[in-house]
Formats: structure tokens, sequence, C-alpha cells
């Protein structure tokens, strides 16, 4: 498959016409290197949504993980794990749908924020309640679920935001560095996560052995609900106190923008 993969991938770069051709402009053309860098690490809304990406990955893939242990152990029901999964990316599906009206209307930053409260606030309510019951929980994790989805359905759109913030402070439209730095932030997220959920696991004394035992159930219900918490409502605080383009601030960008394009 992964040699189908890069043949796929061949034929894409290969087979494609660049029909759009970009001439650099003239002041641009001989900025040095380090101004690169010096306007990424002053890009406020760079590190901003990069440092709630990888909460968010974080969180996310932990609770993704998680779910093959939990509803197989602690609730005794392994179907639950493609029920929830399905459940989840439908209600996802259907945000895609209406994540575009809802931005132009409330803003980007504003939407993802009121999702990844109410993300925190399906687990806690769920960690305090601890429901028996394995439809109920997954009715929490459903709801959590399309609250990230919130945030994750807009979040390449905000590098666009990013991107016009950093044209407006630093007169230079850096689309390819920006993307780039911000795609191999993921990836670290990414990485970092992979053990993160077996470590979890260990610390709760969770093995072949023990995993119908009752304090390690409980470990294990924990963190599922624990994890997401912490890392939706760290997604939630960086947004607001950080991440500096509300809608207002997008539309004033975009008009500044728009005011130096029409003087050239």
């Amino acid at each position: 498959m992964s040699v189908l993969a890069v043949v796929c991938y061949l034929i894409c770069y290969f087979g494609s016409c660049e029909r759009v051709q970009f001439k650099r402009p003239e002041k641009a053309s001989g900025a040095p290197k380090s101004n690169f860098l010096k306007n990424l690490v002053t890009n406020r809304a760079l590190l901003a949504i990069i440092l709630a990406a990888i909460f968010l990955l974080l969180s996310q893939l932990t609770l993704s993980g998680m779910s093959q242990y939990i509803f197989p152990d602690y609730y005794n029901s392994p179907d639950a794990v493609s029920l929830s999964s399905l459940l989840s990316n439908l209600g996802i599906l259907v945000l895609a749908f209406v994540a575009t009206p809802l931005s132009k209307r409330f803003g980007k930053r504003e939407i993802s924020i009121a999702g990844m409260l109410l993300s925190t606030a399906a687990f806690l309510i769920c960690f305090l309640l601890r429901p028996g019951s394995v439809w109920v929980f997954t009715a929490f994790y459903v709801v959590a679920y399309l609250g990230l989805g919130v945030f994750n359905t807009v979040i390449w759109a905000c590098i666009v935001d990013v991107i016009d913030y950093g044209e407006v402070k630093n007169g230079v439209r850096e689309d390819g560095t920006i993307y780039a730095c911000y795609s191999f932030a993921r990836k670290l997220g990414q990485a970092a996560s992979s053990g993160l959920t077996g470590g979890l696991l260990s610390l709760v004394g969770y093995t072949e052995l023990t995993r119908t035992d009752p304090a390690v159930l409980n470990g294990v219900f924990n963190i599922t609900c624990i994890v997401p918490i912490v890392g939706f409502l760290l997604v939630a605080l960086v947004l607001i106190f950080l991440y500096p383009l509300s809608k207002k601030a997008v539309e004033a960008n975009g008009a500044e923008l728009a005011r130096r394009r029409a003087r050239q």
C-alpha cells in the first residue's frame, strides 16, 4: 500500500500543471533568511495556534487510544468502540456543512472556544457522574467529539488568518513557511501522543493480568476523562488569552491587506 501511495504522489506531481505563475515582489526578493526566523518567533498568532493544536492532538489521540480500553474493559462492551467512532465521525461530517456559516457569523476563534468548552464540560460532567451505562458514556463521548470537531474543522482556515496577520505585521507574506512550521509542529504533537496512552496505562498498573482489577478499571476511567478535561480546557485558554485573531481582528487584517494591494 505504501508503494501505491508513492506512485500516486508521483503521478500527481508529474501530471500537474501550474497555471498560476507567482512573481516575487522586488522588495521581498532580497529579504535575508534571518528575517524569516524573526518573523516566525514574533508571530503571536502562529505560536498560539501551534500550542493549541499540540494540546488538541495530545488530548484527542489519547482519548481515541483510551477508547480501546474503556469500552471493552470498563464497560465490557467491545462493540461500543466502533459505534462511538461512527457516531462521532457522523457528527463531525455534519459540522463540516455548518462550520463555514457559523464562522462567518461568529468568527472561527469564537466558535472554536465554544466547542472546546463544550468538550471540557461534557467530560467533566461524565467524570463527576461516572455513568454505569455504556450508552450514557457514549453520549458524553460523542458530544465531546462534536465540540473538538468544531476546532478541527476550522483550524486549517485559521492558518490563513495567521498568514494574513503575519503579512500585516511584517510586510511579507510567508504562506509556505508558516504552513511548514505548523505542519511540523503537528507531527511533533502526534509523535508525543503515540506513547502517552501507554505511559498513562502503565501508571495505573494496567496489564493483561490486571485488566479486570477494580482499582485499575477506575484508573482507566479517570484517564479517559481527566486527560480530555485538562487538554481541551488548555486549548480553550490558549485561544482565549494567547490567540489574538478574533472575528473583528481578522476582518481588520483583511481590510488592511485589501488597502495595501489597492495601492500597488
